[in-house]
């Protein structure tokens, strides 16, 4: 579910690939799988009109059927991204839709994540100087997501990714299937504090409260900022 996305990865059986060069929304054109998620596949594609390369992301079926309308994974990722829109260092999102495979969302294709960057590096680290470079746009990324009213609950390497071309000293922060509005009706009261809560976000960057089962808040997201910096390091 959507409330126990946990590290150890996801154990359901994967769907069937999408076929290269399938048309989506008669738009963009699917290329290479570039990755797998608990909940959808995310393919490379083109965006036939304006020869511009797009990241397109499929919902596993599953989750479509499970959940009830507009309230699956990528539908509320979708709606965590308008909310956040437009910002800096947050990817924009092309075209959403229910086609022949499920939901689906096309947005900016952008380039490797921290986490396979860290991977490449001697030792497994990042040097010093640009994890303090990556610290200060990161808290700026959380700043304003949490300005909008917006906490990301799955703060990682892994999504964290850089820019393409001019952008590629950039940060962007993605993935927002796990992020949930903090503040009650868009307004300005702060969600009410709970316990008993299953632990949401991946378990070796969650905040020590996350994994007591209190309710998430902004805290919460600049702890997990705290540990992915330490892990860079």
């Amino acid at each position: 579910s959507r409330e126990s996305k946990m590290a150890d990865g996801d154990t359901q059986k994967s769907p069937p690939p999408i076929e290269r060069g399938t048309l989506v929304a008669q738009r963009f054109r699917v290329s290479a799988e570039l990755g797998k998620g608990a909940f959808g596949t995310t393919y490379r594609g083109l965006d036939i009109d304006s020869h511009m390369p797009v990241a397109i992301k499929l919902e596993h079926p599953e989750q479509s059927r499970k959940h009830q309308p507009h309230r699956s994974p990528l539908c509320v990722e979708n709606s965590m991204y308008r909310a956040v829109h437009p910002g800096r260092g947050i990817p924009s999102i092309e075209w959403f839709g229910r086609t022949e495979s499920g939901y689906t969302l096309v947005m900016e294709l952008l380039g490797p994540s921290l986490e396979r960057i860290r991977q490449r590096q001697p030792g497994g680290c990042l040097p010093l100087q640009i994890v303090l470079d990556l610290a200060t746009q990161l808290i700026r990324r959380l700043e304003h997501c949490h300005t909008r009213g917006v906490i990301h609950r799955d703060i990682k390497p892994d999504n964290i990714v850089l820019g393409r071309d001019r952008q590629r000293r950039k940060c962007f922060l993605v993935d927002f299937g796990l992020a949930k509005r903090f503040l009650r009706g868009g307004g300005t009261d702060h969600i009410a504090p709970r316990r008993g809560k299953k632990l949401t976000g991946s378990a070796r960057y969650c905040s020590v409260h996350t994994h007591n089962g209190l309710e998430q808040s902004r805290r919460d997201d600049l702890e997990s900022y705290v540990y992915t910096l330490i892990y860079f390091l």
